[in-house]
């Protein structure tokens, strides 16, 4: 599926959008990836769409369970950020990899955003932050940014 988009027909090879960790700066998102694809959405973004915003990783499950479902995770790392951006970037990369998989065989199985890192003016934004997000594309309403520290474990995140 992967290579079918990015590779034969957006002539972008694989080797340049993936990462071994998911990693901005200072900020990690600990654990074990082995059955896991990690793909660098800022890479995606500057390789294929300049001036969108996109989060630091896309993380799918390598296999397919249940048929045809895979788990997607979006994820922006690090630093204080806005609410109103990472939201932004949550739903550009969460649009474009729907599409990409939309293209393919696959379902979606857990699909999980999430922001490490803190938010400016957390007191402002308490209600928002509440909310779900709308995701064109992902027949799902309940959809919502999950919020944790840099250094939280893969795992705590797969399992919410």
């Amino acid at each position: 599926m992967l290579k079918r988009y990015y590779t034969d027909e957006n002539n972008l090879p694989l080797d340049k959008i993936l990462k071994e960790k998911c990693k901005e700066h200072d900020c990690i998102l600990k654990g074990n990836y082995n059955d896991y694809i990690i793909l660098d959405g800022d890479d995606i973004k500057d390789n294929l769409f300049p001036g969108f915003k996109s989060v630091d990783c896309i993380i799918i499950s390598k296999e397919p369970y249940d048929g045809n479902k895979i788990d997607v995770i979006i994820c922006e790392l690090g630093g204080d950020k806005k609410w109103a951006d990472v939201k932004g970037k949550i739903i550009n990369s969460s649009e474009h990899f729907i599409d990409v998989i939309n293209r393919s065989d696959f379902t979606i199985g857990k699909f999980i955003c999430c922001f490490l890192g803190k938010y400016k003016n957390p007191k402002q934004i308490k209600k928002q932050k509440r909310a779900n997000i709308h995701i064109h594309g992902l027949n799902r309403h309940n959809i919502k940014i999950h919020n944790f520290n840099c250094g939280l474990e893969f795992e705590k995140l797969i399992n919410l």
